[in-house]
């Protein structure tokens, strides 16, 4: 995001954080401005490598109950090949399946 838009967004926080909360999601907050950063509060998403296996089936057992629930069909062993591509990228995960069950 350019300079002059994170300068903008500073303003907006500073001047409606009385009443408001916000919330700024970024792939590499670095890249925001320091002023920006410091008014918010970063919370990580990355998956502990420890917690990762139990997650990953976790999601995939979840899926794959959704998508019976909808009548759809599909193997075990291909379903947790789909989502281990992009795990944890719940979206992309979501929109490959999306795909691959479309074009079928």
């Amino acid at each position: 995001m350019p300079t002059e838009n994170q300068a903008a967004i500073r303003g907006i926080i500073e001047r409606f954080s009385d009443t408001c909360r916000f919330l700024v999601t970024a792939n590499d907050p670095s890249r925001l401005m320091r002023a920006v950063r410091s008014r918010l509060y970063e919370i990580n998403f990355d998956v502990k490598a420890i917690d990762q296996d139990k997650l990953l089936a976790s999601y995939t057992q979840k899926l794959s109950a959704k998508l019976k629930q909808h009548e759809i069909i599909v193997s075990d062993d291909w379903l947790m090949e789909r989502v281990s591509l992009r795990f944890p990228d719940f979206r992309a995960i979501a929109s490959d399946l999306d795909f691959e069950l479309l074009k079928n």
